[in-house]
């Protein structure tokens, strides 16, 4: 397979945004697109940190701020074994690194040391600023990593 370098596999995807979206996909969560009203009802309980679920084998479930699971062996699931514990979930850290997955970002009060790193993401056309939400531009997504760890030190979370 001859596969493009970074910069190569970054502007294919740039590109494919801009066509999504002149097909009428919204570009909703960081590596989804949907026609308006069809977007997965499934992931955005995860990103919107809503409960969820899970029943089977391997099945996980958030319910209540509690992460658990099943175990993957179908016999053991078949006799009723419990789930297991998966720690603790929902706190302000996975709030913020949740919520810039998506489109329509993260509703925050903007301290001036804050303001000031997002107004800089912004000239950079890294970070969308618009009525108390920040939200990641397309090219932002391809660094969301980083982005989201820079503003989670400049809160103070991590």
């Amino acid at each position: 397979l001859h596969l493009p370098d970074e910069d190569g596999a970054a502007d294919q995807y740039l590109q494919m945004c801009k066509y999504l979206k002149n097909a009428g996909y919204s570009h909703y969560e960081i590596s989804n697109f949907a026609k308006r009203g069809k977007e997965s009802r499934h992931n955005l309980k995860y990103w919107k940190l809503e409960d969820y679920l899970g029943i089977g084998p391997s099945a996980h479930s958030f319910l209540d701020g509690k992460r658990f699971f099943y175990d993957r062996n179908l016999n053991e699931f078949i006799k009723g074994a419990s789930p297991l514990p998966d720690g603790e979930g929902g706190n302000e850290e996975e709030r913020v690194m949740l919520a810039l997955r998506l489109s329509e970002g993260l509703k925050i009060s903007l301290t001036p040391s804050l303001a000031k790193k997002c107004d800089l993401l912004s000239k950079c056309g890294l970070l969308n600023m618009k009525d108390g939400f920040i939200s990641l531009t397309d090219k932002g997504m391809l660094l969301s990593n980083s982005i989201i760890t820079e503003i989670l030190e400049q809160e103070g979370l991590i």
